[in-house]
């Protein structure tokens, strides 16, 4: 495995109602970070794709969106670790919620050279999973976030697809 791509509220940090809109709303979830670092430290890359409905609905500027991708950066690199790529979806459409992180993903896949099946898409919400599958990536589904609600809500449809407890279980399984 070369390439992981994550999903940002959810995955990496804790989700806040109506959005993260300064840097100080961002949270990381226990473990997330470490996770992130154990990746790069292997050798495997780590993208983030992001909806971010805000800018598209004005709600929140470009530099505020820059300062808390910052803010996230600077607390992964603290533990080592670093994000190859940080992909957002403006748009605030929700029927572009799915398509547009699908095709993020698949622009990432081709940019890092890297077989879209061969990619692990890890998100906490149906439409993360939908966009892995319309990527033809991996899908896995996190049950931080909103994880648990997701995997209730849609248990049939889930039925091939992997689950793991947090992005910290999910890498203490994939490195030896």
């Amino acid at each position: 495995m070369k390439l992981v791509i994550l999903g940002r509220d959810g995955v990496l940090n804790e989700p806040v109602d109506g959005g993260i809109r300064r840097p100080g709303d961002w949270r990381p979830i226990a473990g997330s970070l470490e996770a992130v670092a154990q990746m790069t430290q292997s050798g495997i890359r780590v993208c983030v794709v992001t909806h971010q409905p805000l800018l598209g609905s004005g709600e929140m500027g470009h530099d505020d969106l820059f300062a808390i991708h910052q803010r996230m950066q600077e607390a992964v690199n603290q533990f080592g670790g670093r994000f190859d790529a940080i992909a957002f979806n403006p748009h605030s459409e929700a029927d572009d919620r799915q398509s547009g992180k699908s095709a993020l993903i698949q622009d990432i896949a081709r940019r890092m050279q890297i077989d879209a099946g061969m990619i692990p898409v890890l998100g906490d919400e149906w439409s993360d999973i939908q966009a892995a599958r319309a990527a033809a990536t991996q899908a896995v589904l996190v049950r931080t976030g909103y994880g648990q609600a997701t995997e209730a809500e849609h248990a049939e449809a889930l039925a091939n697809v992997q689950r793991v407890d947090s992005l910290h279980s999910f890498v203490q399984a994939m490195l030896p």
